[in-house]
């Protein structure tokens, strides 16, 4: 049986690309913008307080309350004998009009005004999720990577064999753009009378486009038959 070794191997690597592309880099991106995002803050913040004072502030009202959000604080503060109103761009689930909080204001612009220590708080939480979401982005192209090198493995030095397609199942625990990706289960009997199972990885096909009983590509380690890649592209048409 010929087989374009090359043409199965630039495939599978046109389909990882794909996922790497949308899952793993977006997600390290996204981790990379979040931790810029809170070192910049962060940075921000300490600026702030060398030319800031503290002063009490009086809450008015809870500007923008609703069931689901907290709303931001309405508060009324004094400096150098002027009264000051200003909307906080942070609030706390304890908060409610006639509290007292601490507030930071620009000596230079009193009405330059936060609440006292929010600076560290959004800070530490975007840098927290920025390594949550690079963490899982770095993790997903690195496994994504060996498994991308296991089959450049197989695809140019494994045995090819031809299973058949037993079973087409949903795997329901991943879905995406409107649909779960399917994984095929195959058999194949070695001249001997040996029998070998096989689940495919998850593709991303209609189960309409294979047939029960077609014959399906795979191909697998000579010497440790558990290690196989199967190629579902190969059943497609």
């Amino acid at each position: 049986m010929y087989v374009d070794r090359e043409r199965v191997r630039a495939r599978a690597k046109r389909h990882n690309r794909v996922f790497i592309l949308i899952f793993g880099w977006l997600f390290a991106i996204l981790g990379l913008g979040l931790m810029c995002g809170g070192v910049w803050m962060a940075l921000e913040g300490v600026e702030f307080r060398k030319g800031a004072d503290t002063t009490e502030a009086v809450i008015l009202a809870m500007r923008g309350k609703t069931r689901e959000s907290l709303g931001m604080p309405h508060v009324r503060y004094h400096v150098a004998g002027k009264t000051y109103e200003a909307t906080l761009t942070s609030a706390s689930g304890d908060m409610r009009p006639g509290m007292v909080i601490d507030v930071l204001y620009a000596r230079d612009n009193p009405e330059d005004v936060r609440l006292a220590g929010s600076d560290g708080l959004f800070s530490g939480v975007l840098l927290f999720m920025g390594l949550v979401f690079g963490g899982m982005g770095t993790l997903f192209l690195v496994v994504r990577k060996i498994r991308e090198n296991r089959i450049d493995r197989l695809t140019a030095a494994g045995y090819c064999v031809e299973a058949e397609v037993t079973n087409i199942e949903l795997d329901e625990e991943q879905y995406a753009n409107g649909r779960h990706p399917i994984i095929l289960s195959c058999r194949y009997v070695d001249p001997s009378g040996r029998v070998y199972l096989f689940r495919s990885g998850d593709a991303w096909y209609d189960s309409h486009e294979i047939v029960l009983g077609k014959k399906v590509r795979v191909y697998m380690e000579r010497t440790r038959p558990s290690n196989y890649y199967v190629d579902v592209e190969s059943v497609i048409g």
